[in-house]
């Protein structure tokens, strides 16, 4: 904790998950600090969280927020830090987003699937607090996504788009 406490200096939780705890810090990024839990001893037990943070890193866009720095400790990961995004949560969307508002950011969302797709990547943990919308979207929490092993590219895409669309339609509609 000591080596993760100048982080937290000042800061405010934002948000609680099953496998971490998220601060809104001083500069306007986002700390997320994982908690010792046996839903984190289980996503950590399914892939090298180093590698892993590295390549949610490297797919990041404007849609897919990834970490821009991880917080190592005796050579495992305690948290990672990435931007802070303006926008509310689909389960907290204003009540006057108009559907127009919601198409009209469409093309950008599956342009930014298509690239992180391209790159075999499967979506995870797609749920109404992990999808931010404020004219364009964002998607936060990607650490529960993996690497396809089929690499089939269109199938990825197609599943990546349901999850959100299916997410987005629910949580605005509540039809599904």
């Amino acid at each position: 904790i000591k080596s993760i406490y100048p982080y937290l200096k000042n800061s405010q939780i934002i948000g609680v998950g099953t496998t971490a705890i998220c601060f809104l810090m001083q500069d306007g990024n986002v700390l997320k600090v994982y908690l010792n839990t046996f839903n984190k001893k289980e996503l950590f037990y399914k892939r090298n969280m180093l590698e892993h943070l590295k390549l949610l890193n490297s797919i990041s866009n404007d849609s897919f927020i990834g970490p821009t720095e991880v917080l190592v400790k005796n050579g495992n990961c305690v948290a990672y830090i990435y931007p802070y995004v303006y926008a509310r949560t689909l389960f907290n969307m204003k009540k006057d987003t108009t559907i127009y508002d919601i198409v009209q950011s469409f093309d950008k969302l599956i342009d930014d699937t298509k690239k992180i797709s391209e790159k075999s990547f499967r979506l995870g943990d797609i749920h109404d607090q992990n999808i931010l919308f404020n004219h364009v979207y964002s998607i936060i929490d990607l650490d529960r996504g993996y690497i396809e092993d089929r690499y089939d590219i269109k199938n990825i895409q197609t599943s990546n788009m349901k999850e959100i669309t299916k997410t987005i339609i629910y949580a605005l509609f509540k039809v599904k």
